[in-house]
Order: C-alpha cells, then structure tokens, then sequence
C-alpha cells in the first residue's frame, strides 16, 4: 500500500511483485473456499469476494492435501498524485508449487490477489497480471485456482496500457475455475469499462472435463449491483449473473463486445436467475463475438432483438455431471418484439451439450438412437424438445471427446427473421471410437422467413472405425394468424444421422424435424435421411424424458428420403406420407 505525492514510473525490467504473498495452502477468507476469489470452484457465489471497483483482498491458497499447491496472489494498492507509467510489471500472482505431483508440476494452485492503481493517468507497454499462477501459459489444475481483480483508475486523464497486457486468467482442469475482473475507469467515464478476459486456448487440453461447470466464472455477487459503460470480454471470458445479483447497462446489450473476432464464440454472459438492467428501447442490438446463454429462463424487456456481427444466443462449453443429459444446462429466453439474426450471426449449441464421463446409457441417442441401441433409448418430445444430446460412450477411452450439441428454447411473440444458421450439432471429436448425438431447438415464433438454417445434424466421419451417434430434435410452432412456412426453405431444417462414410450400415438413426403452424399438435412430424445405406430406424414415438407425455393424434408423419422409422408402439396420428426411398417398420 503506497502513496507517491508525485509520477510513477516502473521502468522495462522494473517489478512490483506480492506474487504467492496471499492466502497459504489451505487457507481463506472466512466464508469463502479454496483457490477462489473473483471465481470459484464450487460454484457457490458466496464464496466469492472482493470489490470489483477497488479490489483489496488476497487471493485463497490452493488445496493442502497434495504436494504440489501454491499460495495465492497478494495485494498492491498504488495511490499516485501524478502519472503511473507501467512499462515493467505488476505481480499478484498465486505462487508456484513447490514440487510436483505424479509428475504434474501444475495442480492445486491458488487463486490470484488484486492490484488497484489510482492515478492521473495510466500509461505503458508493461503487463498488470493477478491470475492463477501459469507455469508455461497453458497450465492445468485439477483443483481451483480463481483468477484476481484489477482497477486502474484514472482521475484527470486516461488508462492507456493495451488490454492485452491485463491478465487475470483462472486456472482449469478437472476443476478448473474461471479468469477475474478488470476494471478500468477514464476520467471522462461516467462508470468505466469492465474487462473479462480468460486463456484463449487451452492448448492440448481441449476437451470437456476441462470445461469449467456452470458456477466457476467470474460472476456478480449476490447482493450486489455492478454498473458499467461497457464490458468487453477476450479469450473465453465468462461473467455470470446469478439470483440475487444485478448487473447494469446504461448503454444496453450494444455496449457489450468481444476483442477476438471468432464465429463461435466462447465468451460472453452467462444469466443465472439475477437482474440485467437496460434501459428501455426499441430494438435491443447483441453484436460482435460474444454469447448470452440463459441457463435460467430470461426475458428481454419490450423491444425487438437483432443479432449481428457474429453474436450468439446459446450454449458454452459447460461440463455437467451424470449418465443423462437431463441435468445439462441448457438456454432458455424470450423475446417480447421481433427477433433478426444477421448473417454469420447464430443460435449456438454446437458441441456444448452434455458430456458423461463414463459409459453413458443414453451414449449416441436422443431424436434417433446410436448404432446397436434398443428403441426405448431415444429421448425428449418431439413436440417441445428440451434436452441436450446423449454423449457418446467409451470407444477407445475416446469419451472425454465426444460432447453432444446443447439445446435452446426460444419464444418470440412477434417475427422470426433467420438469416443466420442455428445450429445443435454434435461435437468435433479428435479421437474416440463413437460420436454423440445432436442437441434440441424448440422455437416458437409469430412467423418465420430468411434465407438461413436450422442444423441438428449429427456429424459425419471418413473413418471406418467409427460407430456414429443420432441426429437431435428440432420444434419450429408458428403462432400468428395465418402464419406457413412458405417464406423459408425448409429443406434447410434437418436433423440427419451422425454417419461414417466408410461403415454408413453401422450409422445411428435420424433425428426428428417438426413443423408446426396454427393449432398446437397438429403439425408435420419429418424423418429424413440425406444418404443410402443407414439401416439404423428411428423409434417414434420417443419413449422418455417427455416423449411419453406427446400427443401425437393430430400430427402428420412424413418420411422422407431414405430415412426410416421403426414405431416403438401402436400409434394412432392424423396422417402418413411414406416417400420412395423411405421405410416404415411396424
């Protein structure tokens, strides 16, 4: 804690350093946890502390129980009359472990301290880290390790130090936990501009049991209001909004960004049942290369919602536990106006749904079922699908790389314009002998038109190991008077069979599109396959988790195009329309 009456200057080699001076091993504020701070592992918000505007407080040290934790970061406070010029470094990092553990040097790391600096003006090329410690830059924890908080405030001029050179990454691995808050606040800011940053990449470590679960972000306090101009998020930056906490936006869901420019992206905001203040407005404008998920329900306020620059409603890459796919996370909003998504624009779930890590019961099925699996293990309504995809079971020791698509629920009192793609799929797997199955879409609209898509495609493979997993659910409803489906195309909704080109007989099934417009139940039912050659059916009807509650007297059945569908029972529907390559099995 140290005052300067007149200019700093931590000149290129220069170190202000409480790197590992906080919380010992084992130890932590009272009320709170292991290696947490602006994050935490348990996910609970209680657990976490400190002031985002003039963060104080050190970090937790990690887990006692091995040999190989660290202590975290400690507190720099920096009161400056004149200009600070950072061009060296300021160092709150948890430390490093002092030995290794089965021959892993990075597990049990604390988290990070806070550094607040107040001064005229802010300048340098120099780095401002309070992150997890980070032995190589890709470093992996199978136990906590929060990131910390940083303010610069600026009190006449402004903070120039590029925000690349902020850090405040978390650690991650089996119970990874989420990067920190940065503040940064000008002198003609009316509240400054919060930054959420977290590693890029996880390097070779890219697969789900790394994949924080839904709790371990940076995230609001419960209890507390956070106000802010602007908030741009790097790498994959998470900040959650849990029941109790309020986050305010004079400027709206438009003062939100992303500094990567990536086409799915891995950041952005992840609503838990707290406040999202805006002001009122006609149209709500979500652009740039982030992502809402609401995994509980939200409601945007009256207004219509455009989605542009590659900005997402859906899913992030969020590990749950359990056989089933009934606990995954999924998103749920509501749109109270019109809903346009742009271009290069999405509904995201691609690869973000459930991963089981063991032999999952439900492994490849849920619109269809996997290669080799009885009927009763296809899931979900058909008619208002909500879950995520079955995940692949052990192939190879492959099934910590075979995550399934997620689901998104979606109403929209007015129009629906889709000019983007929304898309469920399964995920890409790098090795591991089975696929998993694609995720849901229920979506209920005014009316819809555009020229984009709707994917719940399972994914297809060269290799002739593989054994494929099923496509997933989609449910369109049309609501408004008069409302078809004559404005889109909707030979671009499917929801095809995950196949391998080299063994199509040992694909898993298709999954179900339904179309819906006017009176509830009474739409089209379509099974279509794109390829020859899968002799894989699709049971219907669907026999669990909400299939067995479907009323499917008033629907139509069309099979289309080589796909095949098995009844699971005796079924009564209003029509059936068998196409010339197509197959009913009774």
């Amino acid at each position: 804690n140290v005052t300067v009456g007149g200019n700093l200057t931590v000149g290129a080699g220069g170190t202000i350093t409480v790197m590992g001076k906080g919380y010992a091993v084992g130890k932590f504020p009272s009320g709170s946890a292991i290696g947490a701070h602006a994050a935490t592992y348990t996910g609970n918000s209680s657990h976490i502390y400190g002031d985002v505007y003039a963060p104080a407080r050190c970090g937790s040290g990690g887990f006692s129980d091995n040999n190989s934790a660290s202590c975290g970061g400690g507190a720099i406070k920096l009161t400056v009359a004149g200009a600070a010029v950072i061009d060296g470094t300021l160092d709150a990092q948890s430390s490093t472990q002092s030995s290794a553990k089965n021959g892993n040097p990075e597990k049990g790391v604390g988290a990070g301290g806070s550094i607040f600096v107040t001064a005229a003006s802010i300048s340098g090329c120099g780095t401002v880290i309070a992150s997890a410690y980070e032995s190589n830059g890709t470093s992996y924890s199978s136990e906590a390790g929060s990131g910390g908080r940083i303010a610069l405030v600026a009190t006449s001029g402004a903070v120039t130090i590029p925000n690349a050179n902020l850090k405040c990454s978390g650690s991650f691995g089996g119970n990874g936990v989420g990067g920190g808050t940065i503040f940064i606040k000008n002198a003609s800011d009316a509240h400054g501009t919060l930054l959420i940053e977290d590693r890029k990449a996880y390097a070779s470590y890219n697969y789900g049991t790394h994949w924080p679960t839904k709790g371990r972000f940076a995230m609001v306090k419960a209890g507390e209001t956070w106000t802010f101009d602007r908030i741009l998020f790097s790498g994959r930056g998470i900040l959650s909004v849990p029941e109790g906490a309020t986050l305010v936006l004079p400027n709206g869901f438009a003062s939100i960004s992303c500094a990567e420019n990536n086409s799915a992206p891995n950041a952005g905001i992840l609503y838990l049942g707290g406040t999202i203040s805006v002001p009122d407005t006609a149209t709500h404008e979500l652009s740039g290369s982030w992502l809402f998920q609401a995994a509980s329900p939200y409601s945007f306020p009256a207004g219509d919602v455009v989605l542009s620059d590659k900005a997402a409603i859906g899913c992030f890459e969020l590990h749950s536990s359990g056989a089933d796919p009934t606990n995954q996370p999924n998103c749920d909003v509501t749109v109270n106006g019109n809903l346009t998504i742009a271009s290069g624009s999405s509904l995201l779930a691609e690869g973000r749904g459930h991963r089981s890590t063991s032999n999952a019961p439900y492994g490849g099925a849920h619109g269809g079922i996997g290669y080799g699996m009885d009927d009763t293990k296809a899931f979900d309504s058909i008619l208002h699908p909500k879950y995520a995809g079955g995940s692949a079971g052990a192939g190879n020791g492959g099934v910590n790389n075979n995550v399934s698509g997620g689901a998104i629920k979606l109403t929209i009192t007015g129009a629906l314009t889709m000019n983007g793609a929304a898309n469920v799929k399964s995920g890409q797997s790098s090795w591991g002998n089975n696929r998993a199955a694609s995720g849901s879409l229920d979506i209920t609209a005014g009316s819809l038109s555009g020229s984009g898509s709707f994917c719940a495609d399972g994914l297809v493979s060269e290799s002739t190991s593989v054994l494929s997993g099923a496509g997933g659910r989609i449910a369109i409803h049309l609501t408004g008077d008069g409302a078809t489906f004559d404005d889109f195309d909707v030979t671009k909704i499917t929801a095809n069979a995950a196949m391998s080109t080299g063994k199509p007989d040992k694909a898993g099934s298709a999954g179900t599109v339904y179309l819906e417009s006017g009176v509830a139940g009474t739409g089209t039912i379509i099974v279509k396959l794109t390829n020859s050659g899968v002799t894989t059916p699709t049971p219907i009807p669907s026999q669990t988790w909400g299939g067995e509650d479907d009323d499917l007297t008033k629907a139509s059945l069309s099979i289309q195009s080589y796909g095949i569908v098995r009844l699971a029972e005796s079924l009564k529907m209003s029509s059936l329309t068998v196409g010339a390559n197509a197959k009913l099995d009774l």
